[in-house]
Parts: structure tokens; C-alpha cells; sequence
């Protein structure tokens, strides 16, 4: 492998089947069987599933009765969290002797630089090597290790060398080996965004590279140029620049289905009030905004709407909100789990917000600002919208839910 050791290396390491291979470590008669470990009764939700179970179709995010009817033999195990952090402490602790620059993603998942360790330590790869071969020996679980000159090629290759494999990819080759990639690899085109590509014949990674930078604008919104510079294996993202930080947002799962659409309406304006709260408080102003819905039978579309420009102002993420919510229940009447998610984020310091003629975005500054400084002194209840109130009056039937990602 020829890697200059000045140029950037980034290695993600990444857990096989994470809490599905330390039940299978803690009880070796658990080998060979399908296995997943999540929730059960009506509501229960697969957290992730083994290889094996994974051949019949279960899948992390899936419904436990729908898991149970494409693999009746499954094993659904209850999580035991407590377990699971401890496993992933002393991986992580692993990781501290190839490099001090690391960035803990969740419990199964880091990145490590490696760029300074290469002179000590041997190249990128061997590195990646000797990283899987600890945990193994250490930890006695399975991982997948992907590198390359940025946190999105390392992403990328850890995904394609599961399971527990090793795929580093040197910077001379990196547009040779994402250009013939689906553009679904890459991270923030989603299902909308893959559609409009495709319909334009733009079907691989290399091909959104090279689209005109006006014509992916225009397909891909404000956060085209970012897109095509991952197509391109650039990441500006620097360890420790959570990948979080690029969408906030929240769910809800609903005890019972609703479809009511003056209380979904008013659910989407609480949750739309919440998320600008959040993309203001940490400084950043959003390029986009999605909403999310599951059908009882787990159904799930997501609706996308780009803004004019970057805002954080609550009065245009809930206006967009509201929009994207009565394209998704074109789709979807019932409605078990909504979500609302402000994406493709940029600092807000470097944002120029042009007041509408007759300053209504200022007025709306003004009322975000107060209520900001309400909450912090009074806290997140101290206010909402009257919009929402009949949302804060159903809360009874409503249960939060914790987004995280899906267990490779």
C-alpha cells in the first residue's frame, strides 16, 4: 500500500452485530441460531439481529412481529445496556493505543486518526489489522475496520468489509473506488434526493461528482455543493465534529395510531418548535428539513423540503414542517411513529438572513430570541406554541422515542 505519511489517514472501526455477538460471546450455545436483541409485545422494535437472522430478512429498526413472521425461529433477546457500554468501554480503551485523536460515535462505532501514528505504527492498514486482531483477542468480538483520507471513505469501507473485515482504500484511489458506488452510499442522499437523481440517469457516486454544479443545485438544494464533494472523497469534518451535528432532530412513537390530522398537525408544530430550538442553541441554521412517518404495518416514508436559504427561525421550520407533513400523509392516514429532523446544517455566524419586505422574519427573530431566553432561565416547558397545545394535552398517549443508528 503507498500512502505518503503527511497525507491524512482515518480509520472506522466499526462492531459486527454489536449486542447480538456479546449475547453470542456470554453464551456460546447461542451460536448458529438466528438471533436479534430488542423489544417485544406490539410495540417492540429489533435493536439488531445476527448474521444468521439477517439471512431471513430481520433487520435493526424492524418491528419484532414483523421480524418473527420472516423468521418464526428467531430468538428475541431483551437488551442489557448496562453490559453493552461496559463491552464498548474497553474497546474504545483499545483504540487509545493507536492514536489520542478519536471520536466516539456510539457504543459500537469510532473513528480514529491515524495520520501521526503511521511513522510508529506501520501504514493505514496495518493499523486496521492490528486494531481488529485486539479486539478479538481482547474483547473476543468481531469487527470491521474501513480507511481512507477522510470519515467518509473510512465509513464507507468499514461498511463493505463487514462482516469482520478490513478494507483501507489509499488516497490515489479514492475517486477510482467510489465513482462506480449507488449515490446511496453516500451519507445525506436519501430517498427523495435518490430519486431525483436517478431520474436524471445519475445512479453512481462517480456520476454526482460530475453532474454540473447548477444542475445538482437545483436537484440537490443548498446542500448539493457539500454532496458532490463527498461523491468526490472530500470531508472537511475533523475528528471530534460529530457527524450528529449535520441533522437535529426528534421522534415520536405513539402507544396508539393516530390519525387525526388536526393532532398530528399539532404534534409536527411542537416537535418543529423543539428541533429549531436546538439547531439555534448550538449554532447552526438548517438548509433542509424532513419528516418522518411509520404506518402501523412499519411502512415508512420521509418527506424533504429545502429552504430558500440556511434559516434556524422556528416560523419557517414549522411552515415547511407542516408542508412536508401533508405530502407524507399523502402516502400514509395512520400514523405510529412522526419525526421531525432539520438537516444539512451550516454554522449560522456565516449566514446573511434577508428580512422579508415587511420584516416579518425580524418580528419572528425577536419572538425565537424571547422565547429562547425563556426556557433557558424557566426551562423547555416554560412555553409553546398555542398551535400546540392540543399536542401537550394528548401527551398522555404519546411515547418518546431515542433515534440511533442502526447496529451494522
Amino acid at each position: 500500500m503507498q500512502w505518503d505519511p503527511s497525507e491524512r489517514a482515518v480509520l472506522h472501526l466499526d462492531m459486527d452485530a454489536f449486542f447480538a455477538s456479546v449475547e453470542m460471546r456470554d453464551d456460546p450455545e447461542l451460536r448458529g441460531r438466528a438471533i436479534a436483541v430488542g423489544g417485544g409485545g406490539r410495540r417492540g422494535v429489533i435493536a439488531t439481529a445476527n448474521y444468521e437472522a439477517r439471512r431471513f430478512g430481520v433487520h435493526s429498526a424492524q418491528p419484532t412481529a414483523q421480524a418473527l413472521q420472516r423468521c418464526p425461529h428467531l430468538l428475541v433477546l431483551p437488551p442489557r445496556g448496562d453490559v453493552y457500554r461496559e463491552v464498548s468501554r474497553q474497546v474504545m480503551a483499545i483504540l487509545e493505543d493507536f492514536s489520542p485523536s478519536i471520536e466516539v460515535v456510539s457504543v459500537d462505532e469510532a473513528y480514529i486518526d491515524v495520520t501521526g501514528s503511521q511513522r510508529l505504527l506501520g501504514t493505514p492498514e496495518e493499523i486496521a489489522v492490528e486494531i481488529r486482531r485486539r479486539v478479538q483477542e481482547r474483547v473476543g468480538l468481531p469487527c470491521s475496520v474501513g480507511g481512507g483520507i477522510s470519515k467518509s471513505v473510512a465509513k464507507i469501507c468499514s461498511a463493505k468489509a463487514k462482516p469482520a473485515g478490513i478494507l483501507v482504500v489509499e488516497p490515489a484511489r479514492t475517486r477510482e473506488f467510489l465513482a462506480p458506488l449507488p449515490i446511496s452510499a453516500i451519507h445525506g442522499v436519501g430517498p427523495v434526493a435518490a430519486k431525483k437523481l436517478t431520474d436524471m440517469g445519475v445512479t453512481t457516486v462517480g456520476e454526482l461528482a460530475e453532474l454540473p454544479p447548477q444542475t445538482a443545485r437545483r436537484l440537490l438544494g443548498s446542500g448539493a455543493p457539500a454532496l458532490q464533494e463527498l461523491a468526490r472523497g472530500i470531508d472537511r469534518r475533523t475528528l471530534g465534529e460529530q457527524a450528529k451535528d449535520h441533522s437535529i432532530g426528534m421522534e415520536r412513537t405513539f402507544e396508539n395510531d393516530i390519525g387525526d390530522p388536526d393532532l398530528l398537525r399539532s404534534l409536527t408544530v411542537q416537535m418543529a418548535d423543539t428541533v429549531a430550538h436546538r439547531v439555534r442553541t448550538r449554532g447552526f441554521a438548517a438548509a433542509s428539513l424532513s419528516v418522518k412517518m411509520r404506518a402501523p404495518d412499519g411502512r415508512t416514508i420521509t418527506r424533504s423540503i429545502s429552504f430558500r436559504s440556511p434559516t434556524a427561525s422556528s416560523e419557517e421550520i414549522r411552515e415547511r414542517a407542516l408542508i412536508a407533513l401533508e405530502r407524507a400523509r399523502e402516502q400514509i392516514r395512520w400514523v405510529r411513529l412522526l419525526g421531525v429532523r432539520a438537516e444539512h446544517l451550516v454554522p449560522a455566524g456565516g449566514i446573511a438572513i434577508q428580512d422579508s419586505l415587511d420584516g416579518a422574519s425580524a418580528s419572528w427573530g425577536k419572538v425565537d430570541a424571547a422565547m429562547d431566553a425563556a426556557r433557558a432561565k424557566f426551562g423547555r416547558a416554560a412555553l409553546s406554541r398555542g398551535s400546540a397545545l392540543r399536542a401537550d394535552t394528548d401527551s398522555t398517549s404519546v411515547q418518546r422515542t431515542q433515534r440511533t443508528d442502526p447496529d451494522h
